[in-house]
């Protein structure tokens, strides 16, 4: 994370001077981060879903009738492109952006715009990267009763791609033909609008498919808009049309803090969160979420912003002074809900009282440590909270069955759920993936673990964490 890379810079230059140049320089790397790291603290803490869901509900409040608050101009493009498809056009468009901009709203703007329009959604899920059509399955999933109109090449290319025919590895020339005639004889029925969102993390013969569909779209009635998010590079989408979703203006901006803010926003707060923002709306939306009434009202920051910054001072100080920092780093973050933070605050507090001798009091700082970093899956953290534990004189086994490179780090996630007794769809919503896909890990799971089914999990993973204490 960026925060944690630019902390690894304070704590690698050791104590210095207050108010020195080192100092300075090493507090601008971690307040220039703050921002970012936020957002990803938050989405491990709390988990994607939530994040998204929070965004949905806030930004669905501050609509006009005009569109998203300042997306005047890119919602003017979407309904063209609606309005082209029911005039018997086709039309493909990828739309560019950093996370948080506002793709997934823009996307949904399309889908509620498309009255009589027949809709077919599908997002890019990292965990089926490596899936051949994964991606191009969930677009053509709902128009598959039309497949047996396809001309017979075709049609055994497509159904071999997707697993209903026995066959070599399809021609992906065949499998492009199939999936724009599959769209084009659904878009004669009704107007036909396909929406791909974190097109990023398509697999490459998905992607390599819609890049050839939305390069040949003409005159079907079929819309395709597909969300990347920049800085990642799709050469598969080279030639499609593409929008960049810019950062709010200052004035789209200050609309939408206002229309999001729980409380009365100071002058001086209001310019800070801006400032932080930079035109991002989910950083406008979720910062204000975080502070209290208070807080908002003026003169001070938000807890998680003064925990960060007592944890950073306390890496460039020494004694008495670095103790209360650290303390009081930790009391400010156990009031917010971004526990990764708190987790490394108490990891560093005991790497500090390890340096200084006092192993009794850094064994009970680095296990609680320990224990929230493996529970999150922040393996790196975790195993430097393990390495400090046995430096500190307890015995701490090698990372249990679930932590070791025979599982991947999402089957172990999936296991630890499964084995807390959820379902495969919630887990699912925990981890933003399919209850299909959250099948495909279990069964990984039961055959590296050597178990028949869930039920054996629990005692399972309880067997390697006491082999591994």
């Amino acid at each position: 994370m960026l925060t944690a890379r630019a902390v690894s810079h304070v704590e690698a230059a050791g104590p210095v001077p207050v108010g020195c140049l080192a100092q300075r320089t090493c507090w601008r790397a971690v307040g220039a981060s703050l921002t970012v790291a936020f957002g990803i603290d938050v989405s491990r803490s709390e988990g994607d879903v939530t994040a998204r869901a929070q965004y949905s509900r806030s930004v669905a409040s501050s609509r006009s009738g005009a569109g998203l608050v300042g997306r005047r101009e890119v919602c003017q493009v979407l309904d063209d492109l609606v309005a082209g498809a029911r005039a018997g056009r086709s039309a493909a468009l990828v739309l560019r952006g950093e996370a948080g901009i506002g793709k997934t709203e823009l996307l949904d703007y399309l889908a509620g715009r498309a009255a009589g329009c027949r809709i077919v959604r599908a997002a890019g899920i990292q965990s089926e990267m490596e899936l051949s059509y994964a991606g191009l399955h969930q677009l053509c999933s709902p128009l598959l009763s039309g497949l047996d109109q396809l001309p017979e090449p075709q049609r055994n290319a497509l159904g071999a791609a997707f697993g209903l025919r026995a066959g070599t590895a399809p021609d992906p020339f065949l499998v492009g033909l199939a999936a724009l005639t599959l769209l084009a004889h659904a878009g004669a029925d009704q107007p036909l609008v396909c929406l791909v969102d974190d097109a990023q993390w398509l697999d490459q013969a998905s992607s390599l498919t819609l890049g050839f569909v939305g390069r040949r779209l003409l005159a079907e009635s079929v819309v395709l808009v597909l969300a990347v998010r920049e800085p990642v590079a799709r050469e598969s989408f080279a030639g499609v049309p593409d929008l960049t979703v810019d950062a709010l203006l200052e004035r789209d901006s200050r609309r939408l803090l206002d229309s999001v803010a729980t409380a009365p926003l100071d002058r001086q707060v209001r310019d800070r969160i801006l400032a932080e923002a930079r035109g991002n709306p989910l950083a406008l939306i979720e910062l204000p979420r975080r502070w209290t009434a208070a807080e908002l009202a003026g003169g001070f920051a938000p807890s998680w912003a003064l925990g960060a910054e007592a944890c950073a001072h306390a890496l460039l100080s020494q004694g008495t002074a670095a103790e209360d920092l650290y303390r009081e780093a930790i009391t400010r973050l156990e009031r917010t809900r971004v526990r990764v933070n708190l987790a490394r605050a108490h990891l560093l507090y005991g790497e500090w009282l390890r340096r200084e001798d006092r192993l009794a009091d850094a064994r009970e700082q680095l296990t609680v440590a320990y224990d929230m970093l493996s529970r999150f899956g922040a393996e790196a953290f975790a195993e430097r909270a393990r390495r400090e534990l046995r430096a500190a004189g307890k015995k701490v086994g090698e990372p249990s069955v679930v932590d070791r490179p025979t599982l991947t780090v999402q089957e172990a996630q999936v296991a630890r759920l499964a084995g807390d007794g959820l379902t495969n769809p919630e887990i699912g919503a925990r981890l933003f993936l399919s209850p299909h896909t959250v099948d495909w890990h279990l069964r990984k799971v039961f055959s590296k673990l050597g178990i028949a089914s869930r039920r054996e999990i629990a005692a399972r993973l309880a067997q390697a964490a006491t082999a591994g204490s």
